[in-house]
């Protein structure tokens, strides 16, 4: 769930390229980037915290860390804007 979705705030594509985010964190780096009681509201689990890097756990090349870091973004004006 994006941190907007968890605020109970409008959400649009940009909930959905965070989503994307996580998976692909989690396939890079074998785990899901937050921890905490309640991993389906990132604000209240972590609050202000960004993911843990991912290239610190599997990932080295540049390109890929830059994708999830951008897409895992906590504001989503931060975020991918749309996937084309």
């Amino acid at each position: 769930m994006s941190p907007e979705q968890a605020r109970g705030q409008i959400v649009d594509a940009r909930s959905d390229i965070f989503s994307l985010g996580i998976v692909l964190y989690e396939m890079i780096a074998g785990h899901a980037p937050f921890s905490g009681r309640n991993h389906q509201s990132p604000d209240r689990s972590h609050p202000g915290k960004s993911a843990a890097a991912a290239h610190r756990q599997r990932l080295d090349p540049s390109r890929a860390r830059n994708v999830v870091t951008k897409a895992l973004a906590k504001d989503a004006g931060q975020r991918y804007q749309d996937l084309r």
